[in-house]
């Protein structure tokens, strides 16, 4: 799978494809896709993992006041 490190290139395109169950062309587009705008969805991806801490934070707090 892609980014595992276990596979690259064309094998990392297939071995994507088939463990996403998607089409090796489907994973071929969002590695370009990737390329061009890298930046903004490492950063899209970063505050989404930021919203879900705190929501789990959140949620743990719940958790001990009603415990």
């Amino acid at each position: 799978m892609l980014k595992s490190g276990e596979d690259s290139g064309a094998a990392a395109i297939t071995g994507t494809a088939e463990y996403l169950q998607l089409d090796a062309s489907q994973v071929r587009a969002a590695v370009g896709y990737y390329a061009v705008f890298q930046d903004e969805i490492d950063n899209w991806i970063s505050r989404n993992r930021q919203e879900a801490e705190a929501a789990e934070a959140a949620w743990r707090r719940e958790q001990a006041l009603l415990s």
